[in-house]
């Protein structure tokens, strides 16, 4: 596929209209909804463009089932924006680091 990165047994490849629906669960109902029903709308409004990561299978060169999702963003986050709401962010979706 146009577009894909094939690394030590893994390939990262732009998710397309045709994949959906995807079979998808992170066990986090915001990150599910997002990538099960948001992705698209902000890929056409050319927000985000998401990649599917799977193991590939270089004799049969086919592809596993889905094993992770990365949406990369065209917009940015100012830091200083981020400070003024960090109360607003439930602690249980900051990041630990």
């Amino acid at each position: 596929m146009r577009n894909s990165i094939y690394y030590e047994g893994f390939v990262l490849e732009p998710i397309t209209t045709d994949m959906y629906p995807l079979s998808f669960d992170c066990h986090d109902s915001d990150i599910n909804e997002f990538f099960q029903k948001d992705v698209l709308d902000h890929e056409k409004e050319l927000f985000t463009r998401t990649y599917g990561l799977y193991e590939f299978n270089e004799e049969l060169e086919k592809n596993s089932p889905l094993v992770g999702l990365i949406s990369f963003s065209n917009d940015s986050v100012r830091l200083k924006d981020v400070n003024d709401n960090l109360e607003d962010v439930s602690k249980e979706k900051r990041h630990a680091g």
